[in-house]
C-alpha cells in the first residue's frame, strides 16, 4: 500500500481502539491512581486548653481522597472534617502527647498520616501583690498567698533559699512562718509551672530585727521663763541607734542625741510637746511619748528667784476682826503671792505684761476710764450725802483688787525692765511692805468693802505701820506719764523725792474749810478723799471761786497721801506717820522724814525758792529727838513737845 493508504488504516485503527475503550470492549481499563504522602502542616501540634486552634490542613499527592477519618478519637473539642480533612476546634480537656492516625480514602486507595497532638493548659500568671516585703524577727508574718490569673500551677519553686524560719509551700506557692534571723533585702525567684509553661516573679524579701524599744520616756518638765528645757530618752535596739527630736511634730535641727536641750523658752512656748524618733540601721523606728514643757511666766520666774519681794506681795483677804473695823490686819489676814489662787496670779501676770508692753512702747499718756480703774471710784460709804460728815472712803473689793494689782504689776514691770536706777531687790522688808502690801493702801472691812485713809477722829492706829494715806490712787499708767512730763523722775530716789517736793512747793495750796464730804464736793467735785488727778490738774473751790484754779490739797493728810500716791509709782515708798492729829511723811528707803505734810507749800518755804527743798527733810535721829525714840508708834492725842515740832523744819527754812 502506498503511504496514503497506510495512514488511513492507522487512523481508523486508533479510532476503533478509542471507541472500544469507551464501550468497555477490548482488552480491560486502567485503575485510578492511589493517594499518597498524606501530611499535616503542623505536626506535632500543641494546642492550648480553651483556645481555638488554627485550621490544620492536610496535603497529599497521587489520587483523589474523598473521605478522612482518624483513630483514636481526637481530644474533646477538636474535630476532623471528613471531607476536607481539616483539623479544627477548641480543646476542652487537657491531653498529653498522643499519636493520631488520619486516613484519607479515595477511588484509587488510601493514605495515612501519623499526627502528634498535645493539649496543654494556659500558662500560670502569678502575682504576690507587692514587689518587696519586710518582716521582723520573732513576729509571725501574714501568709503571702499568690494570685494566679492563668492556668493552675502544678509545681512551685523558689530560689535562693528563703530566710530562716519562713516556709515556702511547693503545693500552692504561699509563704508563711516566723523569721528567726535578720536577713538583708534580696530578690527571690518564684516560679509556677504547668503543662502550658511557667510564670515567675521576683519579690524582694528582708527580715529586720525588732524595732528599737524605749525603756525610759522623756518626762514633762517645768522651766523658768527664758530657761532651756532638757529631755532625755533611754532606748535599746539592734546595732547603732539614731535619734531625731521633734517639737510639736517638726524635727529640731541638730537634736540627734539621747538628750535634747531646747533654746531658751518664753511664755509662748508653754505647753510645747517634745518627742523623739529612735531608729536603727534596718529601717525600724519607734516614737516616744510626747513630753510637755510648762514655762513659768516671766513674772513668776522672777518672783520665785526673789523670794523676799514675792513674800512682800500680800493681799488682805479678810477683815482683821469682823466686829472691829479699827483693828489693823495681821499677816494671818493676808495671803502672800505664792499662795494666791491661779486666777489671782494670772490677773497679776496679765497686768504685769500690759505694763511691761506699755513701758516698752514709750509709756504714752492714757485717759482714765470713769467706768473702770479711776481715781474717782464710787464711794461706797452710806453717808456720803451728809455734807457735815468727816470724809471717809470705801471702795468695792473689785476696785481695790484692780487698783492693787495694777500698782504691784507696775512696780514689778519697772523693776524687771529697769527704767529706774534703783531696785526692789535692794530694799528692806519694811520698804517692800509699803510698796507691795495691800493693807498700806486700804483695809478689808467686815461689811465687804475696803477702807482707804486713816480715820481722822478718835481712832487713829497706835502703830504708825497701820497709817493709811488720805488719797484715791490713780492708775499707775496715768500717773507715770505725768511724772515724766513734769520732769519729776530723778537719778536717785532722794533726788526724785526732792523733785516732787519742789513741784509741791511751786504748785500746791492748802484747801479752805473742814475735811467733810460737803467741802470735798465743793473743792474737788468728789465726795471722797481727794482724787490725785484733781490735785495735779487743779480745781476751782466752789466756796472760794475768786481764787481761781488751784492745786488744792487736803492739808497735811492729803499732802502725805499725794506723796504716797505719786512716789509709789516710781517704787519710792512713803509711810504716813500720825503725830498729834497731823501727818508726817517717812521715806523708808532714805531713812528721812518730812516733819509735816504741809511743809513744802509753807509760806516760809515758798519765800525761799532757791533754797533746796530737800533741806526740809530730817534724819531718823532728829525724828527721835523731836517726836519719840520709838520708831514704831504714832503719837495720838496731845503731846505738847511733839506737837511743837510739827512743821518745825519749815518754820526754820531759809
Amino acid at each position: 500500500m502506498g503511504s496514503d493508504a497506510r495512514g488511513t488504516v492507522f487512523g481508523w485503527t486508533s479510532m476503533l481502539l478509542a471507541l472500544m475503550t469507551l464501550l468497555g470492549c477490548g482488552g480491560g481499563s486502567a485503575p485510578p491512581p492511589a493517594p499518597s504522602g498524606l501530611s499535616y502542616g503542623r505536626n506535632p501540634a500543641v494546642y492550648t486548653l480553651g483556645q481555638a486552634v488554627a485550621p490544620n490542613r492536610p496535603a497529599w499527592s497521587g489520587g483523589e481522597i474523598r473521605t478522612f477519618s482518624v483513630t483514636p478519637s481526637l481530644p474533646p473539642g477538636l474535630a476532623l472534617d471528613a471531607v476536607s480533612g481539616v483539623l479544627t476546634g477548641t480543646p476542652t480537656v487537657l491531653k498529653p502527647v498522643a499519636i493520631y492516625t488520619v486516613t484519607g480514602m479515595g477511588p484509587g486507595g488510601s493514605t495515612q498520616a501519623q499526627v502528634q497532638l498535645t493539649v496543654v493548659d494556659v500558662p500560670p500568671a502569678i502575682s504576690y501583690g507587692n514587689d518587696s516585703y519586710t518582716f521582723t524577727t520573732g513576729q509571725a508574718i501574714a501568709a503571702l498567698v499568690p494570685t494566679n490569673l492563668g492556668g493552675a500551677a502544678v509545681s512551685w519553686s523558689i530560689s535562693p533559699a528563703i530566710p530562716a524560719g519562713l516556709v515556702f509551700s511547693t503545693a500552692d506557692g504561699s509563704l508563711s512562718g516566723t523569721p528567726t534571723a535578720v536577713s538583708a533585702s534580696m530578690s527571690y525567684l518564684i516560679t509556677a509551672t504547668n503543662s502550658g509553661g511557667s510564670s515567675s516573679v521576683s519579690p524582694s524579701l528582708a527580715v529586720n530585727p525588732l524595732p528599737p524599744s524605749i525603756s525610759a520616756q522623756p518626762a514633762d518638765t517645768t522651766v523658768d521663763f527664758h530657761a532651756a528645757a532638757t529631755f532625755t530618752v533611754t532606748a535599746t535596739g539592734t546595732g547603732s541607734l539614731t535619734y531625731q527630736w521633734r517639737r510639736d511634730g517638726a524635727p529640731i535641727a541638730g537634736a540627734t542625741g539621747t538628750t535634747c536641750t531646747s533654746d531658751p523658752l518664753v511664755t509662748a512656748d508653754d505647753g510645747a510637746a517634745f518627742s523623739v524618733v529612735v531608729s536603727d540601721g534596718y529601717g525600724g523606728s519607734t516614737t516616744s511619748a510626747s513630753a510637755h514643757v510648762t514655762v513659768r511666766a516671766e513674772l513668776a520666774t522672777w518672783l520665785t528667784a526673789h523670794p523676799r519681794v514675792a513674800a512682800a506681795i500680800r493681799w488682805q483677804f479678810r477683815p482683821a476682826d469682823p466686829a472691829n473695823a479699827y483693828l489693823a490686819p495681821a499677816d494671818t489676814d493676808k495671803v502672800a503671792w505664792a499662795a494666791w489662787s491661779s486666777q489671782q496670779q494670772a490677773d497679776l501676770n496679765q497686768a504685769f505684761l500690759d505694763a511691761k508692753a506699755w513701758l516698752a512702747q514709750g509709756a504714752h499718756p492714757v485717759v482714765m476710764d470713769p467706768a473702770g480703774l479711776t481715781d474717782e471710784p464710787v464711794n461706797q460709804h452710806p453717808q456720803t450725802s451728809i455734807d457735815s460728815l468727816t470724809t471717809l472712803q470705801w471702795v468695792t473689793p473689785v476696785h481695790m483688787w484692780k487698783l492693787y494689782v495694777a500698782h504691784v504689776a507696775f512696780a514689778l514691770a519697772q523693776e524687771i525692765t529697769h527704767p529706774l536706777p534703783w531696785s526692789l531687790v535692794d530694799d528692806t522688808d519694811e520698804t517692800l511692805r509699803y510698796l507691795l502690801d495691800s493693807s498700806v493702801k486700804a483695809w478689808n472691812l467686815p461689811n465687804g468693802n475696803f477702807w482707804m485713809g486713816t480715820y481722822a477722829g478718835a481712832y487713829p492706829p497706835a502703830l504708825r505701820a497701820d497709817t493709811r494715806p488720805h488719797t484715791t490712787f490713780a492708775p499707775p499708767m496715768w500717773t507715770y506719764p505725768w511724772l515724766q512730763q513734769a520732769g519729776l523722775i530723778g537719778t536717785t530716789r532722794q533726788e526724785t523725792i526732792g523733785k516732787v517736793l519742789e513741784w509741791m512747793r511751786g504748785n500746791m495750796a492748802h484747801f479752805y474749810g473742814p475735811d467733810t464730804f460737803g467741802n470735798h464736793q465743793a473743792v474737788w467735785q468728789y465726795r471722797g478723799h481727794v482724787p490725785l488727778s484733781k490735785i495735779v490738774g487743779g480745781t476751782i473751790d466752789a466756796n472760794n471761786p475768786g481764787l481761781g484754779t488751784q492745786h488744792w490739797t487736803a492739808g497735811c493728810h492729803g499732802s502725805v497721801g499725794f506723796l504716797h500716791a505719786v512716789l509709789r509709782v516710781l517704787n519710792v515708798p512713803v509711810q504716813p506717820v500720825w503725830i498729834c492729829g497731823h501727818e508726817l511723811a517717812y521715806f523708808p528707803s532714805e531713812k528721812l522724814y518730812l516733819d509735816h505734810g504741809d511743809d513744802p507749800y509753807n509760806q516760809v518755804v515758798k519765800n525761799h525758792p532757791t533754797s533746796p527743798v530737800l533741806n526740809l527733810l530730817i534724819d531718823e535721829a532728829t525724828y527721835q529727838a523731836w517726836f519719840t525714840p520709838d520708831l514704831t508708834v504714832n503719837i495720838n492725842g496731845t503731846n505738847a513737845a511733839a506737837l511743837a515740832n510739827v512743821g518745825r523744819k519749815a518754820a526754820e527754812f531759809q
